[in-house]
């Protein structure tokens, strides 16, 4: 078996491994080994076969990695879904948390302002981690 049938052998794997993660690096690193693998056809050295499938993988996973960050929302936007939803108040914690009833659970819930009013429901503001900051107003 030669070096052109090893690295298309390889290539062909970790494709048929990207089809099962959907991650799309496992395909960026296929594309590296299908790079070694045109180098090993053209006839060059097994060093420089190496040395561009290296340099290709690099690059495509490079590349894919600044394609799902630009494709990708902030982690904060999902949040901005619970923004404006009203929430009901479960029981006291102390003076400024609450469990609070949403989506069917019960969530720590966090008065935005130390002079809020205590209240039967409010409305989200915002979330931090698995709280949820509460306000008596929608914003």
């Amino acid at each position: 078996m030669n070096n052109t049938t090893l690295w298309l052998i390889a290539a062909t794997a970790l494709i048929v491994a990207e089809m099962f993660s959907g991650t799309f690096y496992l395909l960026a690193i296929a594309a590296g080994l299908l790079l070694g693998a045109l180098c090993s056809w053209i006839g060059l050295d097994t060093t420089v076969q190496l040395l561009v499938a290296s340099v290709g993988t690099l690059l495509a996973v490079w590349l894919a990695r600044s394609w799902k960050r630009r494709i990708q929302p902030a982690s904060n936007t999902a949040n901005q879904l619970d923004v404006g939803q009203r929430v009901d108040v479960d029981s006291w914690l102390d003076e400024r948390h609450a469990r609070v009833r949403y989506r069917g659970t019960l969530w720590t819930g966090e008065l935005a302002a130390a002079n809020t009013p205590r209240a039967d429901s409010y409305f989200i503001v915002a979330q931090r981690g698995n709280t949820l900051i509460l306000d008596s107003q929608p914003h």
